[in-house]
């Protein structure tokens, strides 16, 4: 369904050679969308979440259920101790768990508006911006043409993988769709879409408002 990460032929003493071979040419449809293989991504990605979502409101009762009996007197002080301790997790980290899984699906959803929108192109470079601290996302710069200047901060989240925010290989090049952003500011106002050629995961792109 979904292909695989292309790779960088490593040339001698680990150097990367032949980009030519990577950067594969965008697919020639009016909307992104209208890509057979992109449209099994996104369908794929979306009934992953979905599953996902499901399962944790299932396991949503029985969770709680099983912290009730270690808080229940009659099962001891250490048995309390640790249902205490599970407690405050759970109340913590289940909605938050939950509020992240909603998130993704939303966050799917809105992909799909742009890809139905926009149309795959290649550009040159996705720059990792090292030193910038996020919770789930990542900050990175677009170079859109060989030779352009990199755009101001932008964000970049992978819902359905958080812990693979983005492919390294994305320095390469990528297949892009939506918004054009300011070359210098980033200001422009807009979502867009990114994937390794070929089709990887599908990465969400927002702007970073006062991001320079």
């Amino acid at each position: 369904m979904i292909g695989a990460s292309p790779e960088i032929p490593p040339g001698e003493h680990g150097a990367q050679v032949s980009l030519g071979t990577f950067r594969v040419p965008a697919p020639s449809y009016r909307r992104a969308f209208d890509h057979p293989e992109t449209r099994a991504a996104w369908e794929w990605a979306h009934r992953k979440l979905r599953r996902r979502r499901a399962i944790w409101w299932v396991l949503l009762i029985p969770s709680f259920a099983a912290v009730s009996v270690l808080m229940n007197p009659d099962a001891g002080k250490a048995a309390n101790k640790i249902g205490g301790i599970a407690l405050i997790a759970w109340v913590i980290c289940y909605p938050a768990v939950l509020y992240l899984c909603g998130k993704s699906i939303r966050c799917m959803k809105r992909m799909r508006r742009v890809l139905e929108t926009y149309p795959w192109r290649l550009i040159s470079q996705v720059h990792r911006r090292r030193g910038v601290r996020e919770v789930y996302t990542a900050a990175i710069q677009l170079q859109y043409a060989e030779g352009e200047r990199l755009t101001g901060l932008m964000s970049v989240w992978n819902p359905i993988r958080t812990y693979r925010r983005m492919p390294k290989n994305m320095q390469y090049g990528a297949w892009y769709a939506g918004n054009t952003f300011n070359a210098r500011t980033a200001e422009s106002k807009g979502r867009a879409v990114l994937t390794l050629p070929g089709i990887g995961d599908l990465l969400s792109v927002t702007h970073r408002p006062g991001d320079h």
